[in-house]
Parts: structure tokens; sequence; C-alpha cells
């Protein structure tokens, strides 16, 4: 996307906790705290454009300890 964004993960669902901040037009490397990922467990990614309403939600994706995650977010 051309934004950027807050990068938070969907916790049970709805609780969120920030993991750091994505430049709009770039590549962004945040990781992912490994009290999050323990042995492996599905996690839920959320975009929310800094200075706009529009917030992009990811699929469910099973994470593991060491796995690289990407996210695509369109404009």
């Amino acid at each position: 996307g051309f934004q950027d964004m807050t990068i938070y993960v969907l916790e049970g669902g709805s609780a969120r906790r920030r993991l750091g901040t994505a430049t709009g037009l770039t590549k962004t490397r945040i990781p992912i705290p490994g009290a999050l990922v323990g042995n492996g467990r599905d996690l839920q990614f959320l975009a929310d454009p800094i200075g706009g309403r529009r917030n992009s939600v990811s699929q469910r994706i099973f994470v593991s300890p060491g796995d690289v995650v990407g996210l695509t977010i369109l404009p």
C-alpha cells in the first residue's frame, strides 16, 4: 500500500498487540516475538493505516518459530 501502516497481531481474534510500523511502498521486516509464536500457533495480522480509516486483516496463518511470514498490503 501507499500509506504507512501500524502492524498488529490479533490475539484471541480481538486483542491487538503492536508489532511495529511498515513504511508505504517499501519492504519492512518486523520480528514477531517468540512469546507470541510459542511452539507454533495460528496468528492473524492487522494493518492499520496511519492517518487513514481502512484496516486490512489477514487470514489466520499458522506460524512456527523461525518461519518468515510475508504480508502484501494492497492499495
